[in-house]
Formats: C-alpha cells, structure tokens, sequence
C-alpha cells in the first residue's frame, strides 16, 4: 500500500505495551481500526485482517522483540 499507508510508532510506545493485557487494549482499540480502514474497500479484508491477529503476530516476533507471547 506505500510509505502513507504504515502504523506509527506512538501506538507502541506506551508503558501499556510493556503487559499482554495493555498490548491487546492497544491493538484492538488503536491499531486494528486503523488497518480495517486502510484496507476498507478491498473484497478480502477479511481474510487479510486475520493475518494481522494479535495471537498470530506475536509469536512470529518471539524475543527478537523482547517480548513474550501472550
């Protein structure tokens, strides 16, 4: 979608983000409605929306993010 189309950093750089209950508050509240409206218009949103789960994406980071899977 281009360089327009990316999630910015502020979401991220919370103290909320530091506990699965905060990450998942963040990306269902903040993050996901940015993607559903980035990807508004598009006849797979909801195939593509599910590859952006939180449960799905947080293991493929594992602790190269310092973080543990919820």
């Amino acid at each position: 979608m281009g360089e327009h189309f990316q999630v910015g950093h502020s979401y991220f750089t919370t103290a909320e983000i530091a506990v699965p209950q905060g990450r998942a508050r963040i990306w269902q509240r903040a993050v996901l409605p940015l993607l559903e409206e980035y990807f508004y218009n598009r006849r797979d949103r909801a195939d593509l929306l599910t590859t952006f789960a939180l449960e799905r994406l947080l293991p493929a980071l594992g602790s190269v993010a310092g973080t543990t899977p919820a």
